[in-house]
């Protein structure tokens, strides 16, 4: 006689490894079948959880297995194997079903159905058929909505008479299971949370068939306090199952041996919990931001390997990995930690789909500037030259539609350019839409398929497969691999459901994009010595030494459900006792709660806890209820992370693992606010040493009494025996600081923001773009588009995910889109026209004392009229162009480049302007200089409001001279050119002779010194024993002398 055993444990996994323990008696016993039934995505886990608990070599009598697999096993023996309908075919039938009832709809809108849509429907069918619940049943029900999911219901079943989805196929098992034989087989349930309808029927049948049937559960102890946490229905309709069926039931109690779990686990949630005496295992970080809680986790997971432990002894569980998985993906390959990210990519987010839908963008919207991003797109197969010969042509003739009179085509190669076009538009066009803008699936898969084959989308798809294998990225490199047979199947079944099958091209391309959005492109870990990324609520964590739980914020962890679905909690209250509808989300929040509990008993040997204090959007957050009982539990303190003075000293030596952390870990602690001891700041440098030779120069350089030594060798800071202007600018200001930066290559490291240095990079790219395509369409889609191609960008990802940057970045978005209109207005009345933008200049010996170095420079725009030349540099600071400023060589750069210019490109250069650009609004324009004489031929309007300089005026239309602009003579502009020069090389012998000395300048009461990052390093006193330079006013007169 069969038997039922409940395995009860104080959390499903100590349950369920018993379970499987519980088979060591018949490992030898080969007439009898162990079959272990498991959540599909536990099947890996428990078979090695079977090796392990077993200690066995192979596993002939012990088979793991999903339910379906199961299922499917048992009616393949029978013969009785139903046809089935693949996932795929499913949606695709479920989807017609809506589109064939909308008409009949009283609730669900009968238009503009998407695929949001259709996921609902496609839960809530399932939930249905997995409750037991059948359309005759949903009839009776009077309400106008369970009216739309009925007819619904109805259509999609009389679909399956030529195949059964996965629900009816395991109605089809259960309708055979009577004919199985069980007599020797024993049945083991394992990380069952929870078990539907259908599944409990299933185990009905199996104990009235198996030897046994034993089953993990999670369930409270006896003395326990907080049994409100668990769901025991399940426990109760097992109990209840045996009862009927008159099978013996034999209850086991596991006692698990980690006694900081089981405390954990019997006093979360409660208001007062008691207290545990145990030190340094609880840790608790309340976090700035997101990326200082990321950056404190990766700096741990650094900690424990650099002191001799693996990346596999730790585990991270993070609330909505789905959204923190850029930002935790970045830092991670910042701190080089090797780790798998348990998360599924769809279909529907791979490159050639957002291609396949930038086509059905263009035929919906008829909007010719898609056609750009189309061009634009790696899978369209262009080179760069083709992109932009076709851009360029779009923007010369302002085409608005698909049609062209080839009369006005000016050249042959324009003529060809049209042809190009003209293919591209014939390959993305239907053309076998009837007058009701319906087609046949048949044609619709068809033309799937031709945009394939003319863009030669495989061999893009195969070629991205094969740039990650070369570049050792193998998680995108497997995800590649799966990507065109994955499609290919997908075209097939498509083809085959809908090829008679008449409906609107807007409702297939919602149909296709469903099953995209439902096609999984699963990745398993890749490698052994791995840290673990999972979703605290979705993934399943194996026990690890140290785990971190990340993202503890109230209302996100656990993440509950709201009762929004189509069938609420309310629905469910008001059909009981005509119908049984499960779960509940009450009964589902309660799980995750469970769950919760479940992974905090991971950690053997440390815990961390983190949440974030602000929000992106910059509001306050709060850690979770359940945290603030664990904080009292182990009685330990809130330690602040990416606040100021977070650093502690004496963990350096355990957080540098390689020369580029070291150097992070460095800029940390010049930045601290509470530098402690000497004695760790020098073992840093020591450790830094170790690594990087460089850095062993800086250790010898700093005494007891804070002087720098000038160093023997200057290679360190010549590198490449290049130098850059800019680079000068730092040595004039401080020739330590620019040791620091330009000679080691210590750097602070920025935190995301929308700063002035990125800030400039954006502009520069929008401007960039703008002007060398020679774009001439309206400057507003210009920049929408350009925005959206820096947002795919890996860099700029982050920036442009992030909610608290939306304002910034639109109004970065104006203020390009006003420069741009302001440069054309310019343009269109100049006589000196846009050669160059962000163009490099670069040559050897400026002059015979500099012969052995070579000069570098990126010029952001040069204006020219025949030889002559204008130098234009976009700022997005404030621009201080003062005489001082610039006679102790603070701001040569502009005239440096114009001498370049002139040396290197036979230009005569004749102005010098920056062009102030922020993402604030901004009144100024052009500041700088312009000789005498060209005022007219560059800004022919400044007699008009002052023109694109923006002139002050006097009564007679003349320009004022004013510290933003200034008309200066032939000699006043070769002195500044000359003088620049001498700066620079006065500034290089220097550098050359390995002059570092702390000297920085004073400018009143502003101080180089201010907002210097390492002044830590230096310990330069401004205002005690040691004296900046002083930097005194000069007069503008002072450029007039010969």
């Amino acid at each position: 006689m069969s038997r039922l055993i409940l395995t009860k444990g104080i959390d499903i996994t100590s349950a369920s490894e018993q379970v499987v323990a519980d088979i060591a008696p018949f490992v030898s016993c080969f007439e009898e079948d162990q079959i272990i039934i498991v959540p599909d995505r536990y099947s890996l886990i428990t078979e090695k959880l079977v090796f392990e608990k077993l200690g066995i070599s192979s596993t002939l009598n012990i088979k793991v297995m999903g339910i379906n697999r199961f299922a499917s096993l048992i009616l393949q023996k029978q013969n009785a194997m139903p046809k089935s309908m693949s996932n795929n075919g499913a949606l695709i039938a479920l989807g017609k079903a809506v589109y064939e009832e909308k008409d009949n709809f009283k609730f669900f809108p009968k238009s503009n159905i998407d695929v949001s849509f259709l996921q609902q429907i496609k839960n809530t069918i399932s939930q249905l058929k997995t409750s037991e619940v059948t359309p005759e049943q949903l009839e009776k029900l009077a309400d106008d909505k369970i009216h739309d999911i009925y007819l619904i219901y109805k259509n999609y079943e009389e679909k399956q008479k030529t195949g059964v989805d996965l629900a009816d196929f395991l109605d089809v098992f259960i309708q055979n299971i009577e004919k199985a034989d069980f007599e020797n087989t024993r049945i083991y349930f394992a990380f069952f949370d929870s078990m539907t309808s259908q599944g409990l029927s299933i185990v009905n049948l199996l104990l009235k068939k198996a030897k046994s049937v034993e089953f993990a559960l999670a369930c409270p102890q006896p003395q326990q306090k907080n049994k409100f946490i668990y769901d025991t229905s399940l426990e109760g309709n097992l109990k209840n199952l045996a009862k009927e069926a008159g099978v013996e039931i034999e209850e086991k109690i596991v006692t698990s041996s980690n006694f900081v779990s089981n405390f954990i686990s019997n006093n979360i949630y409660l208001s007062n919990p008691q207290n545990i005496n145990l030190k340094n295992f609880a840790n608790f970080w309340e976090c700035s931001t997101a990326d200082a809680q990321f950056e404190a986790v990766a700096r741990e997971i650094k900690s424990h390997v650099v002191l001799g432990g693996r990346y596999s002894d730790c585990v991270v569980g993070v609330s909505a990995l789905d959204e923190n998985y850029c930002v935790m993906k970045r830092i991670f390959e910042d701190y080089e930690i090797p780790c798998f990210f348990d998360v599924d990519l769809t279909l529907a987010q791979t490159k050639p789909i957002e291609f396949l839908n930038l086509v059905f963008e263009f035929f919906e919207e008829k909007d010719m500037s898609i056609l750009y991003d189309i061009i634009s797109n790696i899978y369209s197969n262009l080179d760069g030259c083709e992109r932009s010969e076709i851009c360029e042509f779009l923007d010369k003739y302002k085409l608005v539609d698909q049609d062209l009179d080839l009369h006005k085509l000016e050249n042959e190669d324009d003529e060809k350019t049209y042809e190009k076009i003209k293919n591209i538009l014939n390959v993305i066009t239907p053309h076998f839409i009837d007058k009701n803008g319906c087609v046949l699936g048949g044609d619709f898969v068809g033309f799937l398929r031709n945009i394939f084959d003319a863009f030669d989308m495989q061999k893009t798809t195969q070629k991205m497969h094969d740039y990650h294998l070369e570049n050792g990225d193998l998680e995108n490199q497997k995800i590649y691999e799966k990507i065109n047979e994955k499609i290919e199947d997908i075209f097939n079944v498509f083809e085959e459901e809908t090829k008679n099958e008449k409906l609107a091209f807007s409702e297939f391309v919602v149909l296709l994009n469903n099953v995209f959005e439902s096609a999984k492109l699963s990745v398993v870990p890749l490698g052994v010595d791995q840290v673990f990324v999972g979703d605290v609520s979705k993934s399943f964590f194996e026990n690890g030494k140290i785990f971190f739980l990340c993202g503890a914020n109230q209302d996100r962890m656990p993440d509950f459900q709201k009762d929004v679905g189509l069938i609420s909690d309310k629905d469910i209250a008001r059909f009981s006792g005509k119908v049984k509808i499960d779960p509940t989300i009450r009964t589902i929040n309660l799980r995750k709660r469970l769950k919760l509990c479940s992974v905090l008993s991971i950690p053997k040997q440390k815990l961390f806890v983190s949440w974030v204090a602000l929000g992106d959007d910059g509001k306050k957050l709060t850690e979770s209820t359940f945290v603030l009982g664990l904080v009292k539990m182990f009685a330990e303190n809130v330690q602040k992370i990416g606040f100021a003075g977070d650093i502690q000293s004496e963990d350096f030596a355990k957080q540098i693992s390689n020369s580029k952390r070291a150097k992070r870990q460095l800029i940390n602690y010049l930045l601290s606010s509470n530098i402690q001891s000497a004695e760790n700041y020098n073992s840093l440098f020591y450790l830094l040493s170790k690594n990087d030779s460089k850095i062993e120069q800086i250790v010898s350089q700093i005494n007891r009494k804070n002087t720098i030594k000038n160093l023997s060798n200057s290679d360190v800071l010549l590198k490449k025996k290049r130098f850059s202007v800019s680079g000068l600018e730092t040595y004039a200001k401080c020739p330590f600081k620019y040791y620091v930066e330009k000679g080691l290559g210590i750097t602070e490291k920025r935190p995301i923001d929308l700063d002035p240095i990125l800030t400039g990079n954006i502009v520069h790219f929008v401007l960039e773009k703008y002007f060398s395509a020679k774009q001439t369409k309206d400057p507003e889609r210009f920049v929408e588009f350009a925005f959206g191609e820096l947002s795919k960008k890996t860099e700029y990802a982050v920036l442009f995910g992030h909610k608290k940057f939306k304002y910034g970045l639109d109004r970065l978005k104006k203020e390009c889109v006003k420069t741009i209109k302001d440069i054309v207005a310019n343009q269109s009345v100049s006589k000196f026209k846009i050669s160059n933008l962000e163009f490099v200049v670069r040559g050897d010996g400026f002059d015979e004392e500099l012969t052995d170095l070579a000069f570098f420079g990126v010029v952001d725009r040069i204006d020219r009229l025949d030889d002559k030349a204008i130098v234009i540099d976009y700022k997005t600071g404030k621009v201080d162009r003062s005489s001082k400023n610039f006679y102790y060589g603070n701001k040569i750069q502009i005239f440096v480049y114009c001498r370049a210019l002139e040396k290197f490109c036979g230009l005569k250069t004749v102005g010098a302007f920056y062009a102030p650009i922020s993402n604030k609004k901004l009144k100024k324009k052009y500041e700088g200089y312009l000789l005498e004489g060209e005022l007219e031929n560059f800004d022919p309007d400044y007699s008009v409001d002052g023109g694109v300089l923006g002139l002050n005026l006097t009564s007679k239309k003349q320009p004022k001279k004013t510290k933003n602009f200034v008309l200066v003579n032939e000699n006043n502009f070769e002195n500044r050119k000359n003088y620049a020069v001498e700066i620079m090389k006065t500034n290089l012998r220097n550098i050359k002779a390995g002059f570092i000395n702390c000297s920085p300048q004073r400018d009143g009461i502003n101080q180089t010194c201010d907002n210097c990052k390492f002044l830590g390093v230096c310990k330069f006193d401004m205002n005690g024993a040691n004296r900046p330079r002083i930097i005194k006013s000069v007069s503008d007169s002072f450029w007039e002398k010969k």
